[in-house]
């Protein structure tokens, strides 16, 4: 330790003290990911909440029609018989910057169709996962880890 002329302290820390410094924070931000990753794929409420987010993404775009007496009839069977189905999911980013590529299906009375879509969601210990919106694709490209 040594006087920076302030009358605080400083700390130095050279060689192998620092490197295992170093690699005490690389491994733990590396295991913090894989565990992540890994609850990604595991927990129930990471699919249910991306799967919310879609659906609630699918019901307004079907709300956005104009309907008035029987084509409402038709809007509320077509809300009824739309399920939402989330096939593989992967993740880019850390706890609150998380970015989310899902494969999913819209199961409608009629068609089935499949997308990609990116999802921001974040994860806490406290709350778990919360998909909170979509992104574009070039959101998925920036967040790099």
């Amino acid at each position: 330790m040594h006087g920076n002329g302030n009358g605080g302290k400083e700390v130095v820390v050279r060689g192998w003290p620092a490197l295992i410094i170093i690699l005490i924070f690389v491994t733990t931000g590396a295991a913090y990911r894989i565990y992540l990753h890994r609850n990604l794929q595991l927990d129930p409420q990471a699919r249910k909440s991306i799967e919310s987010s879609i659906t609630a993404s699918v019901y307004r775009g079907l709300l956005r029609k104009e309907a008035e007496g029987e084509a409402l009839e038709e809007l509320g069977r077509q809300i009824a018989g739309t399920k939402v189905e989330v096939h593989d999911m992967k993740m880019r980013g850390s706890s609150d910057e998380i970015v989310v590529r899902a494969r999913y299906s819209i199961h409608r009375p009629d068609t089935t169709e499949t997308r990609i879509g990116y999802f921001k969601c974040s994860h806490s210990f406290l709350m778990g996962w919360t998909c909170e919106y979509e992104v574009s694709i070039w959101r998925w490209y920036i967040e790099f880890f």
